[in-house]
């Protein structure tokens, strides 16, 4: 425990995590059903999301640098209604991800945080190939400016629009007594307000983007011809509220507006067959373990 302590208090000097670091959990999304926008008012789709993580962290012996070995699982349900033929069709998608992170802390200011996840993403309804592989990355260099404000950029390869793809990464964290600003894109803007003085309660915003990019079997398809890959992603926008239940374990809910979202199917010739959506809402849930704060004496 002592050693769990001292590590989450050098991730804290280190600053390269835009959210509350947690060592593992599980989390649910739900996005009811909405219309499709691009084939017609008779098409409707919903979204089933579940998750589940475990890291662990260790530190060097040089008390200067931080190794994590990560698994992730995710799993995507995808269900089309056509209120027209008054059916629907179900879809289930599944990703695997290995995650390595390095952080190195050079001085007090300045921290470099380097990522890479290779991941399978697939409906696994076919033998493995190399079309199941993704590899996604980042590395990020980060300053501390003074007690409140740290500021970093980067690199980030992420499916996060849908399609793997290099994007700048741009981090800002400021906090100042009760109020806490993350910023990391593309990820995610997220603000919260500590709300009560045992610190177990807080309130917030956040702006999440996510997606994905999955690998279909051409032969458990039939339209459209010869499918390929699925990409997806949207923006979720909404009020955000955790409790930390006890010393190590957290629950967090996140709800309101899903937007922007993308749902396309790409053939073997990369021609796109769009069935994005109009936006709604959804709901998240989730319980993740997080390490017990380091008390000043």
């Amino acid at each position: 425990m002592r050693f769990i302590i001292n590590l989450v208090f050098f991730l804290g000097t280190c600053n390269v995590w835009a959210q509350d670091f947690k060592l593992a959990g599980v989390e649910y999304f739900t996005y009811p059903k909405v219309q499709a926008k691009d084939v017609g008012n008779q098409h409707q789709a919903s979204f089933q999301e579940f998750g589940a993580y475990v890291f662990y962290p260790r530190k060097l012996k040089n008390d200067q640098t931080i190794i994590m070995n990560g698994i992730q699982y995710g799993f995507v349900q995808a269900t089309s209604y056509n209120k027209k033929l008054s059916s629907q069709n179900t879809q289930d998608f599944h990703k695997i991800a290995y995650t390595f992170i390095l952080i190195h802390k050079f001085n007090e200011q300045w921290t470099l945080s380097g990522r890479l996840s290779p991941t399978l993403a697939s409906d696994f309804k076919d033998n493995l190939s190399g079309h199941d592989f993704i590899l996604q990355g980042s590395i990020i260099a980060s300053k501390r400016f003074n007690e409140r404000v740290i500021a970093g950029a980067g690199l980030v390869y992420t499916t996060r629009l849908g399609k793997p793809m290099f994007l700048p990464g741009l981090q800002y964290q400021y906090k100042k007594c009760k109020h806490n600003l993350n910023v990391f894109i593309p990820a995610f803007f997220n603000y919260t307000y500590q709300v009560d003085s045992k610190e177990k309660l807080k309130v917030g915003f956040r702006i999440g983007l996510n997606g994905a990019n999955f690998n279909a079997s051409v032969n458990n398809y039939s339209k459209p011809a010869e499918l390929d890959r699925l990409n997806y992603a949207r923006a979720n926008i909404g009020p955000v509220i955790s409790y930390q239940l006890t010393r190590m374990i957290q629950i967090e809910a996140f709800g309101g507006i899903s937007t922007m979202r993308m749902y396309q199917f790409e053939d073997t010739d990369k021609n796109i067959y769009k069935y994005n959506s109009k936006s709604g809402g959804f709901f998240n849930i989730g319980l993740g373990i997080t390490p017990p704060k380091r008390k000043l004496k």
